[in-house]
């Protein structure tokens, strides 16, 4: 993960596999090849706190509209809805199987697994 928007860069990390910028524009999440992802203030470059529930691979993530929740998804077969600011468990959703993308709908008020 690299910051280009100033003098001072985010630390770098292999097995970063994507991130998204969330609505405030100061964090951003990251994801990738282990169990975890990662909340960063962009500003201060600094970690926020860390999403751990996953057993396997978090293959994909989404932050609400509103800022206030993440969820993610893994190979783990199950999707979780985090508290974004506390980066404690809200929901832990069973899935048949991988799960490999998540979104969260415009409302907020859903989420969708694939």
């Amino acid at each position: 993960v690299r910051r280009w928007t100033s003098s001072q860069q985010m630390p770098m990390f292999d097995g970063v596999k994507d991130l998204e910028v969330f609505p405030s524009g100061d964090r951003v999440l990251t994801w990738g090849s282990d169990s975890w992802a990662t909340q960063w203030d962009i500003v201060a470059v600094k970690v926020v706190c860390t999403f751990q529930a996953h057993s396997y691979t978090i293959s994909d993530a989404s932050i609400f509209s509103s800022g206030d929740r993440v969820v993610t998804g893994s190979f783990d077969s199950s999707a979780i809805i985090w508290d974004g600011g506390t980066c404690r468990v809200v929901h832990q959703l069973q899935h048949h199987t991988w799960v490999t993308s998540v979104a969260v709908l415009a409302s907020d008020a859903k989420v969708a697994t694939l």
